[in-house]
């Protein structure tokens, strides 16, 4: 079987039985790219991508590439460490296998994510042929990902969000990728049904098959050659590729230049361990990180914070240290008696003039949506009644700061609404609470207006509708303020219609970066209407923002 050289930006899956040689056989493919230079990253869940260090006979080397963790690394990997990798080999194009198989399920997902999230978004501006290996593939893309994490690290969701991008939209950008998997079917469907490429290996299993079967049937092949996958021999798979090769034909993995390191450990083999790269690599290596880490450094919120902290301190202990200032007595005009009482008078009547003014730009503003709703016509004028001056009262507050006693329940429309008020601490739009509480605009606006007419709320000059103190109060105990940052994202998952919950859940696992409008209708199959329709929603909810023309991101609130 002869690849050309743009099987790098292809999409392949290795499937076959442990010990069956998918490994062994996908290792090859990486020697021919390597060979004909081209970049590969290996992600490694399992640990044996060492050998490509090693060569097949004893004494021989294999290839100078960098190993980032497990056993046999070079440098260390770090959970936090992803962005700081990925940054590394988008500027300096080099391969490297990512050992990621001695950490833990928790720091293993945090590191892959972070790492996929960044190396996506990096080629997006750096296009140029990489491929990506990912060895027990189920890991990074599962069928069935819990959404949330119990331990509020990142979620089996995000994790898969990111590798889904990388896997179904990566091409655009030079991304290709190889799936390495002994049970296809705990793959994500929709990733492993973009695959041009299978190479089915020895496979036994019932489960196993079907999802073989499923794929070979999707593309319109000879589905009976899935019935001969138990009595393949080691190492001489089919091969499907009904629109790129055009071929279904079985073949035989060539030998490999690189030491067989996936095989299954017999009782006296010898370990061999990789020879540690040359001095002036790692010296070049060790450059690079510090360069990407001085930068990550610059670039990095949490760090400037750090430092904008130093400073502050530093300039307190020189103020400190300033000489006392000399005190120099000067002679200022002051209020004559009697004019002390007569502004405190004005201020009170200003503020007085400023409750009234505001009422009367909300009526106004109300009877200009009636106009524009066609409404005013169908409605008797109401002739308007002149603004009573009231007295000036000393010390007097604005009415939405006053706190009013108030005895009795609540109807619960006005309740409702008032609660969403509330749990917006800067303010709410009318059309945001139609979303926030389904009621239709004339039912809403009808609520509002006892809300205001009982001081419990107050419209702006903007439209914009807030609690008062007075309002809070009544609400009583039952009365909750929203969470914040993880927990907020919890609670609204747990809430939302399917719709706008599968929507936030995949622009959530985009975040920092935005979603295309475009790639949420792929990932959820809804009609564009529908899906405008659920963004917007979420936009009134202030869950997510547009960014950009097609584009959506998640609210900062939620992280």
């Amino acid at each position: 079987l002869v690849l050309p050289l743009d099987v790098a930006t292809q999409k392949l899956a290795f499937i076959g039985r442990s010990g069956s040689g998918k490994t062994y056989g996908a290792s090859k493919l990486v020697e021919l790219m390597l060979l004909a230079g081209i970049q590969v990253v290996v992600l490694d869940g399992v640990g044996v991508w060492y050998g490509l260090r090693l060569g097949a006979g004893h004494g021989k080397t294999g290839f100078d590439i960098p190993i980032f963790g497990g056993l046999h690394g070079d440098v260390p990997l770090e959970p936090t460490g992803g962005e700081l990798i990925a940054d590394l080999l988008v500027d300096r194009g080099i391969s490297a296998v990512l050992d990621v198989s001695m950490m833990r399920k928790g720091p293993r997902k945090q590191f892959v994510t972070l790492f996929a999230e960044q190396f996506f978004q990096r080629k997006k501006g750096r296009r140029s042929p990489v491929h990506v290996v990912i060895e027990e593939s189920q890991m990074f893309v599962p069928q069935r990902p819990q959404q949330t994490s119990r331990s509020g690290g990142i979620s089996d969701g995000r994790m898969k969000g990111a590798f889904e991008d990388l896997t179904k939209i990566g091409r655009n950008f030079g991304i290709g990728h190889t799936l390495i998997t002994q049970r296809p079917q705990a793959v994500d469907k929709d990733v492993l049904n973009q695959i041009e490429v299978l190479f089915a290996f020895q496979t036994n299993g019932v489960h196993e098959k079907r999802a073989i079967r499923d794929w070979v049937t999707d593309k319109g092949l000879e589905v009976n050659l899935v019935e001969e996958l138990p009595g393949l021999d080691i190492g001489q798979p089919w091969v499907w590729s009904p629109q790129w090769l055009r071929i279904t034909k079985r073949v035989r993995i060539n030998r490999k230049v690189t030491a067989d390191t996936s095989s299954t450990p017999e009782h006296f083999d010898e370990v061999t361990e990789p020879v540690p790269l040359a001095s002036a690599d790692m010296e070049q290596l060790q450059q690079d990180m510090a360069a990407t880490i001085e930068r990550a450094k610059a670039e990095d919120p949490k760090v400037l914070r750090v430092e904008v902290a130093k400073l502050k301190r530093e300039l307190q202990q020189k103020e400190q240290q300033q000489p006392e200032p000399v005190v120099t007595q000067v002679e200022v005009p002051v209020l004559a008696e009697g004019q002390a009482g007569l502004l405190g008078g004005m201020v009170d009547r200003l503020h007085s003039y400023l409750n009234e003014l505001k009422v009367e730009v909300g009526g106004l503003k109300e009877a200009l949506e009636k106009v524009r709703n066609g409404q005013a016509a169908r409605q008797r004028p109401v002739p308007r009644k002149p603004v009573a001056t009231r007295p000036p009262a000393r010390r007097s507050a604005p009415v939405r700061d006053q706190v009013a006693d108030f005895s009795g329940d609540l109807p619960k429309g006005e309740r409702t609404i008032l609660i969403a008020a509330a749990q917006h601490g800067e303010g709410v739009a009318r059309n945001q609470l139609t979303v926030l509480t389904g009621y239709k605009r004339s039912t809403r606006d009808a609520y509002v207006q006892r809300l205001r007419e009982k001081d419990f709320v107050f419209v702006n000059p903007m439209g914009i509708v807030e609690a008062t103190l007075s309002g809070i109060s009544a609400l009583g105990d039952d009365y909750e303020p929203l969470p914040t940052g993880l927990h907020l994202r919890e609670y609204w998952l747990g809430r939302l219609p399917e719709g706008e919950r599968r929507i936030l859940e995949i622009v959530i696992a985009s975040w920092p970066g935005s979603a295309e409008r475009s790639d949420i209708e792929e990932q959820t199959g809804y009609a564009r209407s529908s899906r405008d329709a659920y963004i917007q929603r979420l936009k009134a909810r202030r869950l997510v923002a547009i960014t950009g023309p097609g584009e959506v991101c998640a609210s900062e609130n939620l992280f």
